[in-house]
């Protein structure tokens, strides 16, 4: 800062004293001096005060700021009159940033000799290279044996999440009964093949505990099927506890056996046996029983094991029929997989015009049979429950 104190004349009231201020302002690699003239109003001096006592107030009230010789050169020239310039403090002397900063020129920056990129050489040269090359991504990578590999340190621990944990208890409701009509403990049955008892109480989360007791449904709605309940219905649902998170939560399964399908006739079609009753002896089965697919293997078993016994090496057990109902007086039969599919269907066997995709019967009359077929609607099912309505395996009456 450059600072230039006016004398006073004389006799004559001092006149306000002006500053001219320096600041430094650098861009890129050069330091460039900016003036900007402020001023400073003149000390207040009294009578019988001369010019020494005023330059020593001066100095008193500037200890704190940088103080610089007079300017050398030409003049700076005064602002005009009208200016309000704030007072900026000095940053550096003229001679200090003379002294201090480095010279630059061609002979310690031979670049700046060099003539400029034209913009036409610039794009030519930009297209010439792949968008967004880096000249690094060319270099042959280093071998792996002295590649630093570092592991990442974090400003802060990571915070450790706790796996929540959903705790259940099982609950199956309306098997009692059912229970006490088997030869099987149908809940101990359960119990070992359950998937929910599998987990043991403990799920990752409430899909897998859904998931389980979907599972756990059919497994016993199987059960109650291969034990005659063929209308078996079993429905699931999680209840919350009573504790504020909710746990455990109770896996339920509501099941609704309905009746108890049972054998409606046997008929076995076979040829002569010696003895006669050969046959209907040794099957331990008769009309009335309930359809527990056990006991139909079971009795098919011991027939297939007693006809080579009495000497009859190559007789073969056929497929079980069930007996859906009869067609202007014939029986009309379904086989018993078959029956497992269209149990809870209504089958309508019509009589068309036409002949059928295969041999039949009724091929020389010109007509056919189409059997068309619709699902009981809820209200229908729930009629035929009540009916108490019989079915059977073997050829079992409707």
């Amino acid at each position: 800062m450059l600072a230039h104190l006016g004398q006073r004349r004389a006799g004559t009231r001092p006149a306000p004293t002006r500053r001219v201020i320096f600041s430094l302002l650098v861009g890129g690699s050069l330091g460039v001096l900016a003036a900007a003239p402020a001023y400073a109003q003149a000390l207040p001096q009294g009578e019988g005060r001369d010019a020494s006592e005023a330059q020593s107030q001066v100095q008193a009230a500037n200890e704190d700021q940088v103080v610089c010789p007079a300017p050398q050169g030409p003049a700076v020239p005064e602002p005009p009159a009208d200016a309000n310039l704030p007072a900026v403090p000095p940053i550096i002397c003229e001679d200090e940033m003379a002294r201090e900063a480095p010279a630059i020129g061609a002979e310690t920056d031979p670049e700046l000799e060099q003539p400029l990129e034209s913009v036409a050489e610039f794009e030519q040269r930009l297209a010439g290279q792949p968008a967004g090359a880096d000249p690094e991504l060319s270099q042959p990578l280093p071998p792996l044996e002295q590649f630093d590999v570092r592991e990442v340190e974090l400003a802060q621990p990571e915070t450790a999440v706790e796996a929540v944990e959903l705790r259940y208890a099982v609950k199956v409701e309306g098997l009692a009964a059912a229970d006490a009509l088997t030869d099987v403990a149908l809940n101990n049955q359960f119990d070992s093949l359950s998937a929910l008892r599998n987990g043991k109480g403990k799920a990752a989360n409430e899909a897998m505990l859904s998931a389980r007791l979907e599972e756990d449904s059919k497994l016993l709605q199987r059960m109650l099927h291969a034990e005659g309940w063929y209308d078996a219905r079993v429905d699931t649902r999680i209840d919350r506890g009573a504790a504020t998170d909710g746990q455990p939560v109770a896996a339920v399964l509501v099941a609704a056996p309905g009746n108890r399908y049972v054998l409606g006739a046997i008929d076995v079609a076979a040829g002569t046996t010696v003895p006669a009753d050969l046959i209907s002896k040794n099957f331990a089965l008769k009309a009335g029983d309930p359809i527990v697919a056990d006991r139909i293997q079971g009795a098919e078993a011991n027939i297939a094991v007693v006809l080579p016994q009495e000497g009859y090496p190559f007789a073969e057990i056929g497929q079980r029929d069930v007996l859906l109902g009869e067609l202007d007086g014939t029986p009309f039969y379904i086989g018993g997989q078959q029956f497992e599919v269209w149990q809870h269907t209504q089958l309508l066997i019509d009589v068309v015009p036409g002949c059928g995709s295969g041999f039949s019967l009724e091929a020389p009359l010109g007509v056919r049979f189409l059997t068309r077929s619709r699902v009981f609607d809820p209200g229908e099912q729930a009629w035929l429950d009540a009916c108490g309505t019989q079915r059977g395996s073997g050829a079992a009456g409707q």
